[in-house]
């Protein structure tokens, strides 16, 4: 598995930032399936993860669409501090979850005394346009197992952990968070998987799941697909 080439928000930072925001901040957990943060958080307050795996989803009438999948590392709540303007989406935790968060204050304080903050969470927005935009050309060319395995390859590369036969190992992800991720029905989107498991590409149990096979999964997405 090749390695990720761009840090996280948090491993971005200088050592005197990370300690201002550490100083400044609270740990708080987080129980599966209740919010982070949603569009009535205020302004300006940020959660940075630490443990866990987050969805972004935002609602279509009855419908809950997953926008984007964060993890450790990962700062949530930027944009509303860029702009000053509540949010549109709500974070979820999907298993248990622990985070940083920082309140207004106390962030705006360190925004005057680190300008790296600031200027970290100005490239995270701009990098997750381009991610935004990749995903919803991936969204328009490629099938259903396309889109499930270049989505599980991402995971793997950002926040997987090395198995000890190669292959990587992440969170268990809900068969209906990842339909909703990829634009799949869940039981289009639990054969595949059961597909996969039967071939021996991947791994699940109640907890984790270990991709043992990623270049299979890198020939499925194919060469043409757009950039994880």
């Amino acid at each position: 598995m090749e390695p990720l080439p761009d840090p996280t928000y948090w491993d971005d930072l200088t050592t005197g930032a990370q300690a201002a925001l550490l100083a400044a901040g609270e740990i708080v957990r987080i129980a599966p399936r209740r919010p982070v943060l949603t569009p009535a958080t205020e302004p300006g307050e940020v959660f940075i993860i630490r443990q866990g795996l987050v969805k972004i989803v935002a609602r279509a009438g009855s419908k809950q669409v997953v926008l984007a999948l964060r993890g450790p590392g990962d700062i949530l709540g930027e944009s509303a501090c860029l702009d000053r303007r509540p949010g549109s989406s709500s974070a979820l935790a999907i298993g248990w979850v622990e985070v940083h968060r920082v309140t207004r204050e106390p962030f705006a304080d360190i925004l005057d005394r680190h300008p790296v903050v600031r200027d970290q969470m100005v490239k995270t927005a701009t990098a997750r346009a381009r991610e935004s935009g990749r995903d919803r050309v991936a969204a328009a060319t490629m099938n259903v197992a396309q889109r499930l395995a270049r989505v599980l390859l991402k995971i793997a590369l950002r926040y997987g952990l090395p198995s000890d036969d190669g292959g990587v190992t992440i969170p268990r992800l809900p068969v209906p968070d990842l339909a909703a991720y990829v634009g799949g029905g869940t039981s289009s989107v639990a054969r595949v998987i059961k597909n996969w498991r039967d071939r021996s590409i991947l791994a699940t149990n109640p907890y984790s799941m270990t991709v043992h096979r990623p270049d299979d999964l890198h020939r499925i997405v194919g060469a043409d697909a757009p950039p994880s």
